[in-house]
Protein backbone atom coordinates (compact mmCIF):
# COMPACT_ATOMS: atom_id res chain seq x y z
CA UNK A 1 0.00 0.00 0.00
CA UNK A 2 1.02 3.48 -0.81
CA UNK A 3 0.89 5.82 2.09
CA UNK A 4 0.58 9.70 2.62
CA UNK A 5 3.78 10.11 3.63
CA UNK A 6 5.18 7.75 1.03
CA UNK A 7 3.21 10.14 -2.07
CA UNK A 8 4.73 13.26 -0.43
CA UNK A 9 8.20 13.12 -0.80
CA UNK A 10 9.11 16.58 -2.03
CA UNK A 11 7.11 18.31 1.47
CA UNK A 12 9.12 18.19 4.74
CA UNK A 13 7.26 15.84 7.09
CA UNK A 14 6.08 18.50 9.82
CA UNK A 15 4.73 20.03 7.74
CA UNK A 16 2.04 17.71 6.13
CA UNK A 17 1.46 16.08 9.38
CA UNK A 18 4.26 14.54 10.47
CA UNK A 19 5.57 10.63 11.29
CA UNK A 20 1.57 9.81 11.23
CA UNK A 21 1.16 10.08 7.39
CA UNK A 22 2.74 6.94 6.95
CA UNK A 23 0.75 4.57 9.43
CA UNK A 24 -2.82 6.51 8.48
CA UNK A 25 -4.03 4.95 5.69
CA UNK A 26 -2.88 1.43 7.14
CA UNK A 27 -5.15 1.83 9.95
CA UNK A 28 -8.00 2.84 7.97
CA UNK A 29 -7.50 -0.13 6.26
CA UNK A 30 -7.39 -2.31 9.10
CA UNK A 31 -10.29 -0.85 10.39
CA UNK A 32 -12.16 -1.14 7.39
CA UNK A 33 -11.09 -4.95 7.55
CA UNK A 34 -9.60 -4.52 4.12
CA UNK A 35 -6.69 -6.33 6.17
CA UNK A 36 -5.86 -8.25 8.85
CA UNK A 37 -2.48 -6.91 10.23
CA UNK A 38 -0.89 -3.60 9.59
CA UNK A 39 2.82 -3.34 9.35
CA UNK A 40 4.24 0.18 10.61
CA UNK A 41 8.48 1.09 11.00
CA UNK A 42 7.98 1.46 14.57
CA UNK A 43 9.81 4.78 14.77
CA UNK A 44 6.79 6.15 12.70
CA UNK A 45 4.14 4.96 15.11
CA UNK A 46 2.74 7.56 17.16
CA UNK A 47 2.86 6.53 20.50
CA UNK A 48 -0.82 7.13 20.91
CA UNK A 49 -3.17 4.85 18.40
CA UNK A 50 -6.74 4.60 17.88
CA UNK A 51 -8.70 2.73 20.28
CA UNK A 52 -8.81 -0.86 19.46
CA UNK A 53 -5.53 -0.75 18.01
CA UNK A 54 -2.63 -3.13 19.66
CA UNK A 55 0.92 -4.02 19.04
CA UNK A 56 0.38 -8.12 18.65
CA UNK A 57 4.08 -8.73 17.88
CA UNK A 58 7.59 -6.76 17.90
CA UNK A 59 9.85 -8.63 16.09
CA UNK A 60 13.80 -8.82 16.91
CA UNK A 61 15.26 -5.00 16.03
CA UNK A 62 17.51 -4.41 13.22
CA UNK A 63 20.42 -2.39 13.73
CA UNK A 64 19.03 0.61 15.44
CA UNK A 65 21.93 3.08 14.78
CA UNK A 66 22.09 5.67 11.96
CA UNK A 67 24.83 5.92 9.34
CA UNK A 68 26.41 8.40 7.21
CA UNK A 69 26.64 8.03 3.47
CA UNK A 70 29.01 10.01 1.95
CA UNK A 71 29.49 10.96 -1.49
CA UNK A 72 32.08 9.41 -3.74
CA UNK A 73 35.84 10.45 -3.41
CA UNK A 74 34.95 11.92 -0.09
CA UNK A 75 38.07 11.45 1.79
CA UNK A 76 36.60 11.76 5.27
CA UNK A 77 34.28 8.77 4.43
CA UNK A 78 35.83 6.42 6.70
CA UNK A 79 36.10 9.15 10.02
CA UNK A 80 33.02 10.61 11.86
CA UNK A 81 31.65 14.04 10.92
CA UNK A 82 34.09 16.37 12.92
CA UNK A 83 36.62 15.07 9.58
CA UNK A 84 34.08 16.09 7.35
CA UNK A 85 35.73 19.35 5.26
CA UNK A 86 33.79 22.39 6.78
CA UNK A 87 30.98 23.89 4.79
CA UNK A 88 30.05 20.08 3.01
CA UNK A 89 26.39 19.52 2.64
CA UNK A 90 24.87 17.05 4.65
CA UNK A 91 21.51 15.98 3.83
CA UNK A 92 18.22 14.11 6.09
CA UNK A 93 14.51 14.53 6.23
CA UNK A 94 14.88 14.33 9.92
CA UNK A 95 14.30 16.85 12.39
CA UNK A 96 16.45 15.88 14.97
CA UNK A 97 19.57 14.20 12.98
CA UNK A 98 19.36 18.40 11.64
CA UNK A 99 19.85 18.90 15.49
CA UNK A 100 22.22 16.63 16.28
CA UNK A 101 24.37 17.69 13.16
CA UNK A 102 24.14 21.79 14.07
CA UNK A 103 25.22 20.37 17.89
CA UNK A 104 27.73 18.02 17.17
CA UNK A 105 29.45 19.68 13.92
CA UNK A 106 28.34 22.75 13.04
CA UNK A 107 30.85 23.41 10.60
CA UNK A 108 28.49 21.49 8.54
CA UNK A 109 25.75 22.82 6.84
CA UNK A 110 22.49 20.45 7.35
CA UNK A 111 19.69 20.40 4.74
CA UNK A 112 16.78 19.35 4.55
CA UNK A 113 16.20 16.15 2.42
CA UNK A 114 12.57 14.52 0.93
CA UNK A 115 12.47 10.92 -0.46
CA UNK A 116 12.57 6.88 -0.29
CA UNK A 117 16.08 5.58 0.99
CA UNK A 118 16.88 4.87 -2.79
CA UNK A 119 16.25 8.68 -3.88
CA UNK A 120 18.76 9.67 -1.31
CA UNK A 121 21.05 7.75 -2.11
CA UNK A 122 20.73 8.41 -5.71
CA UNK A 123 20.85 12.31 -4.42
CA UNK A 124 24.61 11.98 -2.80
CA UNK A 125 25.77 9.61 -5.21
CA UNK A 126 25.13 12.18 -7.71
CA UNK A 127 26.73 14.18 -5.84
CA UNK A 128 24.01 16.90 -5.15
CA UNK A 129 24.93 16.28 -1.27
CA UNK A 130 28.49 15.62 0.45
CA UNK A 131 26.54 13.15 2.83
CA UNK A 132 23.18 11.91 3.75
CA UNK A 133 22.31 10.37 7.23
CA UNK A 134 19.84 7.58 6.94
CA UNK A 135 19.32 4.40 9.35
CA UNK A 136 21.04 1.30 9.24
CA UNK A 137 18.24 -0.55 9.20
CA UNK A 138 15.89 1.35 5.93
CA UNK A 139 19.78 0.31 3.98
CA UNK A 140 19.99 -3.87 5.40
CA UNK A 141 16.34 -4.38 4.56
CA UNK A 142 16.73 -3.15 1.16
CA UNK A 143 20.36 -4.54 0.40
CA UNK A 144 22.05 -0.87 0.27
CA UNK A 145 25.01 -0.55 1.53
CA UNK A 146 26.73 2.21 -0.34
CA UNK A 147 30.64 2.45 -0.33
CA UNK A 148 32.57 4.42 2.13
CA UNK A 149 29.46 4.30 4.65
CA UNK A 150 30.03 5.01 8.00
CA UNK A 151 28.04 4.61 11.56
CA UNK A 152 27.39 7.19 13.70
CA UNK A 153 27.70 5.67 17.09
CA UNK A 154 25.86 5.76 20.54
CA UNK A 155 26.04 7.23 23.00
CA UNK A 156 27.47 10.23 21.11
CA UNK A 157 24.67 9.97 18.67
CA UNK A 158 21.21 8.36 19.77
CA UNK A 159 18.54 7.14 16.85
CA UNK A 160 14.97 8.01 17.18
CA UNK A 161 12.94 5.95 19.54
CA UNK A 162 11.74 2.63 18.13
CA UNK A 163 14.47 3.06 15.36
CA UNK A 164 15.10 -0.33 13.48
CA UNK A 165 11.98 -1.93 15.27
CA UNK A 166 8.73 -3.45 12.97
CA UNK A 167 5.41 -3.23 14.91
CA UNK A 168 2.91 -5.74 13.81
CA UNK A 169 -0.48 -3.62 14.71
CA UNK A 170 -3.95 -5.62 14.65
CA UNK A 171 -6.95 -4.99 16.36
CA UNK A 172 -8.11 -5.93 19.69
CA UNK A 173 -11.24 -7.87 19.26
CA UNK A 174 -9.34 -10.37 16.62
CA UNK A 175 -7.93 -12.70 19.05
CA UNK A 176 -6.87 -15.55 15.88
CA UNK A 177 -4.63 -13.31 14.53
CA UNK A 178 -3.17 -12.11 17.67
CA UNK A 179 -2.53 -15.68 18.27
CA UNK A 180 -0.57 -15.89 14.69
CA UNK A 181 1.28 -12.73 15.49
CA UNK A 182 2.58 -13.76 18.67
CA UNK A 183 4.48 -16.31 17.39
CA UNK A 184 7.09 -13.47 15.93
CA UNK A 185 6.94 -11.19 18.90
CA UNK A 186 10.52 -11.00 20.49
CA UNK A 187 10.77 -10.17 24.62
CA UNK A 188 14.28 -8.31 24.66
CA UNK A 189 13.25 -6.28 21.98
CA UNK A 190 9.95 -5.26 22.71
CA UNK A 191 11.18 -4.27 26.39
CA UNK A 192 13.51 -1.91 24.37
CA UNK A 193 11.07 -0.64 22.53
CA UNK A 194 8.71 0.33 25.38
CA UNK A 195 10.57 2.09 27.20
CA UNK A 196 12.30 4.07 24.34
CA UNK A 197 8.54 5.08 23.30
CA UNK A 198 7.16 5.49 27.06
CA UNK A 199 9.97 8.21 27.15
CA UNK A 200 9.05 10.08 23.63
CA UNK A 201 5.43 9.73 25.09
CA UNK A 202 6.36 11.99 28.14
CA UNK A 203 8.01 14.20 26.16
CA UNK A 204 5.23 14.53 23.80
CA UNK A 205 8.12 14.41 20.79
CA UNK A 206 6.47 13.96 17.34
CA UNK A 207 8.02 14.64 14.07
CA UNK A 208 9.85 18.00 14.87
CA UNK A 209 10.89 17.23 18.68
CA UNK A 210 14.80 16.50 18.25
CA UNK A 211 14.88 13.52 20.36
CA UNK A 212 16.73 10.40 20.57
CA UNK A 213 16.49 7.40 22.52
CA UNK A 214 18.21 3.58 22.78
CA UNK A 215 17.49 1.02 25.49
CA UNK A 216 19.90 -2.11 25.67
CA UNK A 217 20.15 -5.07 27.75
CA UNK A 218 21.96 -4.69 31.22
CA UNK A 219 22.96 -6.32 34.45
CA UNK A 220 19.63 -5.15 35.80
CA UNK A 221 17.16 -5.65 33.03
CA UNK A 222 17.49 -2.68 30.68
CA UNK A 223 19.33 0.40 30.82
CA UNK A 224 17.84 3.98 28.84
CA UNK A 225 20.15 6.44 27.48
CA UNK A 226 18.03 9.34 26.15
CA UNK A 227 18.93 13.03 24.83
CA UNK A 228 17.09 16.62 23.61
CA UNK A 229 19.09 18.23 21.48
CA UNK A 230 18.56 22.11 21.07
CA UNK A 231 16.41 22.40 17.68
CA UNK A 232 19.24 25.19 16.51
CA UNK A 233 22.22 23.75 17.96
CA UNK A 234 22.40 26.60 20.20
CA UNK A 235 23.28 25.23 23.44
CA UNK A 236 24.16 21.89 25.24
CA UNK A 237 21.87 18.76 25.12
CA UNK A 238 20.40 17.73 28.01
CA UNK A 239 20.85 13.61 28.14
CA UNK A 240 20.18 11.20 30.82
CA UNK A 241 20.27 7.05 31.78
CA UNK A 242 18.67 5.32 34.08
CA UNK A 243 18.65 1.61 34.47
CA UNK A 244 15.80 -0.76 35.48
CA UNK A 245 14.13 -4.74 35.04
CA UNK A 246 12.73 -5.25 31.78
CA UNK A 247 9.62 -6.12 33.21
CA UNK A 248 9.21 -1.70 34.86
CA UNK A 249 10.03 -0.73 30.90
CA UNK A 250 7.37 1.60 30.81
CA UNK A 251 8.19 3.23 33.86
CA UNK A 252 11.53 3.20 32.92
CA UNK A 253 10.97 5.29 30.38
CA UNK A 254 8.35 7.79 32.24
CA UNK A 255 11.10 8.05 35.34
CA UNK A 256 13.79 9.22 32.84
CA UNK A 257 11.72 11.62 30.77
CA UNK A 258 10.52 13.23 33.67
CA UNK A 259 13.97 13.73 35.54
CA UNK A 260 15.52 15.04 31.91
CA UNK A 261 12.27 17.79 31.74
CA UNK A 262 13.54 18.79 34.85
CA UNK A 263 16.69 19.14 33.91
CA UNK A 264 16.33 21.62 31.31
CA UNK A 265 14.85 19.42 28.57
CA UNK A 266 11.51 21.05 28.31
CA UNK A 267 13.00 24.35 27.30
CA UNK A 268 14.12 22.68 23.92
CA UNK A 269 10.58 21.00 22.35
CA UNK A 270 9.15 23.57 20.69
CA UNK A 271 5.60 22.91 19.72
CA UNK A 272 4.47 20.98 16.71
CA UNK A 273 3.76 24.06 14.51
CA UNK A 274 7.56 25.49 14.67
CA UNK A 275 8.85 25.26 10.63
CA UNK A 276 11.77 25.71 9.35
CA UNK A 277 11.84 29.01 6.56
CA UNK A 278 12.09 26.74 3.79
CA UNK A 279 9.44 25.07 4.42
CA UNK A 280 7.26 28.52 5.37
CA UNK A 281 8.05 29.60 2.09
CA UNK A 282 7.05 26.26 0.68
CA UNK A 283 3.58 26.11 2.21
CA UNK A 284 2.86 30.19 2.51
CA UNK A 285 4.85 31.53 -0.56
CA UNK A 286 2.98 33.63 -3.10
CA UNK A 287 1.55 30.81 -4.76
CA UNK A 288 -0.98 30.23 -1.74
CA UNK A 289 -4.47 30.37 -1.68
CA UNK A 290 -6.07 32.76 1.20
CA UNK A 291 -4.85 36.00 2.67
CA UNK A 292 -1.55 35.57 4.87
CA UNK A 293 -1.28 37.72 7.49
CA UNK A 294 2.83 38.46 8.95
CA UNK A 295 4.19 39.50 12.55
CA UNK A 296 7.21 39.09 14.04
CA UNK A 297 9.21 39.69 17.45
CA UNK A 298 10.80 38.18 20.36
CA UNK A 299 7.72 37.72 22.46
CA UNK A 300 9.28 37.27 25.61
CA UNK A 301 7.02 36.77 28.77
CA UNK A 302 4.15 36.50 26.63
CA UNK A 303 1.76 39.57 28.34
CA UNK A 304 -1.55 40.59 27.49
CA UNK A 305 -0.11 42.96 24.69
CA UNK A 306 1.31 40.49 22.72
CA UNK A 307 -2.14 38.16 23.04
CA UNK A 308 -4.07 41.69 21.53
CA UNK A 309 -1.60 41.99 19.05
CA UNK A 310 -2.25 37.77 17.83
CA UNK A 311 -5.38 38.19 18.03
CA UNK A 312 -5.77 41.20 15.60
CA UNK A 313 -3.38 39.67 13.42
CA UNK A 314 -5.54 36.25 13.14
CA UNK A 315 -8.75 38.36 12.20
CA UNK A 316 -7.32 39.77 9.22
CA UNK A 317 -6.29 36.45 7.48
CA UNK A 318 -6.94 33.08 6.45
CA UNK A 319 -3.64 32.26 7.58
CA UNK A 320 -0.68 33.45 10.79
CA UNK A 321 2.85 32.72 10.38
CA UNK A 322 4.73 34.43 13.20
CA UNK A 323 8.56 34.87 12.69
CA UNK A 324 10.24 33.90 16.24
CA UNK A 325 13.39 35.75 17.04
CA UNK A 326 16.12 32.88 17.86
CA UNK A 327 17.82 32.89 21.41
CA UNK A 328 20.83 34.11 19.72
CA UNK A 329 19.01 36.98 17.89
CA UNK A 330 17.28 37.85 21.07
CA UNK A 331 20.69 38.16 22.76
CA UNK A 332 21.67 40.64 20.66
CA UNK A 333 18.68 42.90 21.06
CA UNK A 334 18.23 42.62 24.66
CA UNK A 335 21.62 42.56 25.87
CA UNK A 336 23.22 39.94 28.42
CA UNK A 337 21.95 41.48 31.77
CA UNK A 338 18.02 40.85 30.75
CA UNK A 339 18.00 37.22 30.24
CA UNK A 340 15.40 36.30 28.04
CA UNK A 341 13.08 32.91 28.00
CA UNK A 342 14.74 30.18 25.64
CA UNK A 343 12.97 29.93 22.02
CA UNK A 344 10.79 26.76 22.52
CA UNK A 345 9.54 28.31 25.62
CA UNK A 346 8.37 31.51 23.84
CA UNK A 347 7.28 29.34 20.67
CA UNK A 348 4.70 26.91 23.29
CA UNK A 349 3.55 30.09 24.48
CA UNK A 350 2.67 31.60 21.15
CA UNK A 351 0.99 28.38 20.07
CA UNK A 352 -1.24 27.99 23.01
CA UNK A 353 -2.48 31.53 23.44
CA UNK A 354 -3.03 31.49 19.59
CA UNK A 355 -3.99 30.53 16.73
CA UNK A 356 -0.92 30.59 14.76
CA UNK A 357 -0.48 28.64 11.69
CA UNK A 358 3.22 28.65 11.77
CA UNK A 359 5.95 29.30 13.87
CA UNK A 360 9.23 30.42 12.11
CA UNK A 361 12.89 30.82 13.73
CA UNK A 362 14.71 33.95 12.38
CA UNK A 363 18.29 34.70 13.41
CA UNK A 364 18.88 37.72 11.81
CA UNK A 365 17.69 41.88 13.59
CA UNK A 366 14.77 41.86 11.01
CA UNK A 367 13.17 38.89 9.39
CA UNK A 368 13.32 40.66 6.26
CA UNK A 369 14.66 38.17 3.83
CA UNK A 370 11.46 36.05 4.97
CA UNK A 371 9.11 38.56 4.14
CA UNK A 372 10.58 38.93 0.62
CA UNK A 373 10.35 35.09 0.57
CA UNK A 374 6.92 34.82 1.26
CA UNK A 375 4.92 38.36 0.30
CA UNK A 376 2.18 38.46 2.52
CA UNK A 377 -1.04 40.57 2.34
CA UNK A 378 -0.99 41.83 5.51
CA UNK A 379 1.86 42.79 8.01
CA UNK A 380 1.06 43.10 12.00
CA UNK A 381 3.28 45.20 13.83
CA UNK A 382 2.83 46.74 17.47
CA UNK A 383 2.51 50.19 17.21
CA UNK A 384 5.18 52.85 17.62
CA UNK A 385 7.82 49.35 17.72
CA UNK A 386 10.71 51.10 15.21
CA UNK A 387 8.22 53.46 13.52
CA UNK A 388 11.04 54.56 10.64
CA UNK A 389 11.49 50.71 9.94
CA UNK A 390 8.10 50.07 9.77
CA UNK A 391 6.17 52.75 8.30
CA UNK A 392 8.42 53.70 5.70
CA UNK A 393 10.89 51.45 5.18
CA UNK A 394 12.42 48.16 3.37
CA UNK A 395 9.95 46.11 5.30
CA UNK A 396 6.74 47.73 3.71
CA UNK A 397 8.60 47.59 0.63
CA UNK A 398 8.90 43.16 0.92
CA UNK A 399 5.88 42.59 2.18
CA UNK A 400 4.02 43.63 -0.59
CA UNK A 401 0.87 44.18 1.20
CA UNK A 402 -0.78 46.73 3.88
CA UNK A 403 0.16 47.39 7.36
CA UNK A 404 -1.68 47.18 10.44
CA UNK A 405 -0.18 48.85 13.43
CA UNK A 406 -1.72 47.25 16.78
CA UNK A 407 -1.60 49.05 20.00
CA UNK A 408 1.01 46.61 22.18
CA UNK A 409 0.64 48.39 25.28
CA UNK A 410 -2.70 50.04 26.86
CA UNK A 411 -1.80 53.17 27.43
CA UNK A 412 1.82 52.86 27.11
CA UNK A 413 3.69 53.25 23.89
CA UNK A 414 6.19 50.00 23.21
CA UNK A 415 8.98 52.77 22.55
CA UNK A 416 8.64 53.57 26.32
CA UNK A 417 8.25 50.02 27.27
CA UNK A 418 11.28 49.56 25.90
CA UNK A 419 13.34 52.24 27.14
CA UNK A 420 11.89 51.94 30.72
CA UNK A 421 10.20 47.93 31.04
CA UNK A 422 9.84 48.31 34.99
CA UNK A 423 7.70 51.46 34.61
CA UNK A 424 5.02 50.01 32.27
CA UNK A 425 5.20 46.43 34.32
CA UNK A 426 5.56 44.59 30.84
CA UNK A 427 8.34 43.26 28.92
CA UNK A 428 8.77 44.36 25.44
CA UNK A 429 7.96 42.52 22.33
Amino acid sequence: MSTAGDRRRDVPLPEIGGKGLFTQDLERALWAGEIDLAIHSLKDLPTEGPAGAVLLAIPAREDPRDVMVPRRGLSAARGSLQRLPSGSTVGTSSVRRLAQLRTSAPHLRAVDLRGNVETRVRRVEAGDFDAVILAAAGLRRLGLWPEGIAYLDPPEWLPAPGQGALGIQGRADDPRVASIAAAIDDPATRAAVTAERAFLAVLEGGCNAPIGALASPSSSGLALRAAIYPLFGDGRPVTGSMEGPAAEAAALGSRLAGQMLAAGGADMIPPRRTITREEAVRRFGPARGGTLVFTNGCFDHLHDGHRALLARAKALGASLVVALNSDASVRRLKGPRRPAQPFAVRARALASAADVDAIVPFDEDTPLALIEALRPDVLVKGADYDRASVVGGDVVEASGGRVVLVPLLPGVSTTEALDAPERSGQEPP
